[in-house]
């Protein structure tokens, strides 16, 4: 290619227009951008339709069978008494609508069953255990000291049940409520009431099942096209975004194109999530090809919208300038398959870019157009998979975001906090026990609710339950100290703005204003499910004004009341947070050391595949299980790592940021590396024993950075960058071959180079064949303590470790 120069456009400061526009844009993105399909706000409306339509059934089925209702004084017994039975039949209303709309709402998010049959069924079993411990309750009501005690002991079972899967993982909550609400009326009702209470639950389990499977039933393929649909228009205005930077690079444009980026690999992560694990299936199964499309189509969309803006500040001719505009145009448009017919022509026009110190503009056009090619095969595949008709009774592929997670055992990380909580380990004071994570937060869960309830009845023995629902929220949806810490902060400050929104909400409306209390009510829910996911604090503002409304409507709201319920609260979720840190503690750490030897092995297996098919031994296309462990372990050890960081400050976050940076980088070169490798016969025989070396090198470097993980040994990291380079240099010679596995070459010495960047951030030596004897440098594949001294930034620099173009 013959460089034509083009002159940088001047950049221009930005106006406050564009800046409020850009800061508009990006809080639509933070608000909606997490929910692709728009599948989890359509599940927090069901819910809200649920909830609505329970408190509805309710309020007519109390009107009309006067359910656990008093009947009236007669006018002997003077008007005080008729004032108080009008009071307890408004309490036990107020109760009543309550427990239809918190029955309703476990309906509508816990049960995510593929089949309506299977959701009827599950919503028709789902109230059992509350009305058994609510009966419970009920029976020792007039046993305080008794009730008190057993509170702690049945949730600590109900967490345990958490082995069982999803099902049980439902099953505590629901013993926490019933067993809540027989206490709170047992001063009203007896335990002979218990049937008109479970005709109640009844009512909201029919609401439930009429709104979820009747109006607004919603099936796995539907959900999934919906969210194809949406991946597939984030991807267009990625590509336009990356043609705004192409044709005028500068800052904003460079700032657009990094945060939709961004926000779109977040997006991939979560849709991810939700389908079906590829892991418990065949190679060639639906899940599994979702899954290898998916992140196909992500890696190869985020190559070219970098290589368009690199190539928008580089030198090209007009001619294929026009070509690059043509290309980036059609995927804005949505037309693939005219950009893959452009790229494959766009590649004709330039020649291979066989010298490894040559143009880079060659390398930077070549890596575009294979970007293309890739982006609009995986693409279509992906959108075909997802439009197919899957058989009846097939498992479900997609499952969508459910606005509550249904505990800490069903995260992405929990094979790696399994593996974390089972094994035994040193600590810095005590040797960390090896304990079953079900069993761990079960032991938890009863030592904090019994705290919570000792230390909150202290304060108020007619609220300590605000101690103990305090408590107990922060073991849901976590999985280790720092998630569960960081819970406990979310309820406090949560609650704090709770008071003060539902404070005023409760001036402005005034008294004798049912019908905009409702509202007040959905509306606050609503949007603190919507919002829990950005933080949970969210959720907790949202139910704390509905609380206001409540008490309001009870007649016992006032200021005092308020800030009672936030001590209440900060004595549970303090009560909580000391407990884990003290009772069998798990640190976000220690997930995240476990969760990054699972990362490493993964790169380790997929670079021994990666020689093998590079050297002519296997079939590239054998590595595509490789690829997707890889995605899965590096989805577990970003999840735990983002856990580990919002708890941590200075040094280790700081060495956490470093840790996901280097791994992110290793990823997306080892994923390029599977697509560079050559469709050709193996290297001749002296350049495959320098390959052979090179992985050999590489290999045992990732067993020191596993080693070191497993505790201190003085381990080294011996860099290989420069045998592939020499490698480079033999390919590219006269009479050596075509030259055809330079881009390969240059993705191994990229992740030689990120990898460096790790075992630094883990203090590991890291050393180079640059500066000393190779038999000094590496002794085997099996014996990874390796001499060397550490290596300069300027040889590292040297090594191989170039910038990410």
């Amino acid at each position: 290619m013959k460089a034509v120069s083009r002159p940088e456009p001047a950049v221009k400061g930005d106006s406050w227009p564009s800046r409020l526009l850009d800061g508009l844009s990006g809080l639509g993105g933070w608000l909606v951008g997490p929910d692709p399909g728009l599948n989890r706000l359509r599940t927090v409306l069901c819910a809200m339709a649920t909830i609505a339509g329970a408190i509805g059934a309710e309020w007519l089925f109390v009107h009309f069978t006067g359910a656990l209702l008093r009947p009236s004084p007669p006018a002997a017994a003077g008007a005080a008494a008729a004032v108080r039975v009008v009071a307890v039949n408004h309490a036990v209303l107020i109760f009543a609508l309550v427990l239809g709309g918190v029955v309703g709402l476990t309906a509508a998010i816990s049960v995510q069953d593929a089949q309506p049959r299977d959701q009827v069924v599950s919503m028709l079993v789902l109230p059992v255990p509350m009305i058994a411990v609510m009966a419970l309750s009920l029976a020792i009501a007039s046993h305080r000291v008794l009730a008190l005690c057993l509170l702690p002991l049945i949730l600590a079972a109900g967490t345990y049940l958490r082995r069982f899967g999803p099902g049980g993982v439902r099953v505590a909550p629901l013993l926490f409520t019933g067993y809540l609400f027989g206490f709170l009326l047992g001063s009203v009702i007896t335990l002979g009431d218990t049937g008109w209470l479970a005709a109640e639950i009844g009512v909201a389990i029919v609401v439930a099942i009429v709104v979820k499977v009747g109006v607004l039933h919603d099936t796995s393929s539907r959900a999934l096209r919906r969210t194809q649909r949406s991946y597939a228009a984030r991807a267009r205005q990625l590509a336009g975004l990356a043609l705004a930077a192409f044709d005028e690079p500068g800052p904003r444009a460079s700032r657009r194109l990094y945060r939709h980026k961004t926000r779109l690999g977040e997006a991939t992560q979560l849709i991810a999530g939700q389908l079906a694990d590829p892991g418990v299936a065949q190679g060639d199964s639906a899940a599994a090809l979702l899954h290898q499309g998916l992140f196909d189509s992500w890696l190869a969309l985020s190559n070219l919208a970098r290589f368009a803006a690199a190539l928008g500040r580089s030198p090209l001719h007009t001619g294929q300038r026009a070509q690059v505009r043509e290309i980036l145009a059609s995927l804005r448009d949505g037309r693939c398959d005219r950009a893959r017919a452009s790229a494959l022509a766009f590649a004709e026009t330039l020649t291979a870019p066989a010298d490894p110190d040559g143009d880079n503009t060659e390398i930077l056009a070549h890596r575009f157009a294979g970007s293309v090619t890739d982006f609009a095969d995986a693409l279509s595949q992906w959108l075909e998979l997802g439009a197919r008709d899957q058989p009846a009774g097939a498992e479900a592929l997609f499952t969508p975001a459910v606005p509550l997670r249904q505990g800490g055992s069903l995260s992405v990380t929990a094979a790696a906090t399994a593996e974390a909580s089972s094994t035994a380990e040193p600590g810095r004071h005590l040797r960390r026990v090896a304990v079953a994570p079900y069993v761990r937060t079960a032991i938890q869960v009863g030592v904090a609710i019994g705290a919570a309830i000792a230390v909150g009845d202290l304060l108020s023995g007619q609220r300590f339950y605000w101690a103990a629902i305090g408590a107990f929220v922060v073991f849901q949806g976590t999985s280790n100290t720092d998630e569960q810490i960081s819970k406990a902060l979310s309820r406090i400050v949560g609650t704090l703005v709770g008071i003060v929104v539902g404070s005023r909400l409760v001036d402005l409306i005034g008294p004798h204003a049912a019908g905009w209390m409702i509202v007040i009510i959905l509306a606050s829910v609503l949007l603190g499910l919507y919002l829990q996911r950005a933080d949970y604090a969210f959720l907790v503002i949202g139910v704390t004004v509905m609380v206001s409304q409540l008490y309001r409507e009870l007649g016992d709201f006032s200021t005092a009341l308020l800030v009672q319920r936030l001590e209440e609260t900060a004595i549970g979720a303090t009560v909580a947070a000391a407990v884990v840190l003290v009772v069998l503690p798990l640190h976000a750490s220690r997930v995240a050391r476990v969760a990054l030897r699972r990362y490493l092995a993964a790169m380790a297996s997929l670079l021994r595949h990666t020689y093998a098919a590079f050297g002519g031994e296997e079939d590239a296309a054998l590595l595509q299980d490789d690829t997707r462990a890889l995605n899965t372990a590096y989805g577990a050890l970003a999840s735990s790592i983002q856990s580990m960081r919002r708890i941590q400050a200075g040094g280790q976050s700081q060495r956490a940021g470093a840790t996901i940076v280097a791994a992110t980088s290793a990823r997306r070169y080892a994923l390029n590396l599977v697509r560079d490798i050559p469709p050709t016969t193996g290297p001749a025989a002296d350049t495959a024993a320098l390959l052979n070396r090179g992985g050999q090198t590489l290999q045992a470097s990732l067993a020191s950075l596993q080693s070191a993980l497993a505790g201190p040994g003085g381990y080294t990291y011996t860099r290989s960058a420069s045998l592939f380079d020499l490698i480079e240099q033999r390919l590219a010679a006269p009479g050596r071959g075509s030259g055809d596995g330079h881009l390969a070459l240059r993705d191994l010495r990229l992740i030689d180079g990120a990898l460096a960047e790790l075992a630094g951030t883990l203090g590991l030596r890291v050393t180079s064949y640059d500066i000393g004897p190779a038999d000094e440098q590496i002794r085997s594949a099996d014996a990874p303590d390796l001499a060397g001294e550490p290596a300069s930034s300027q040889s590292a620099a040297a090594d191989g470790g170039e910038p990410d173009r």
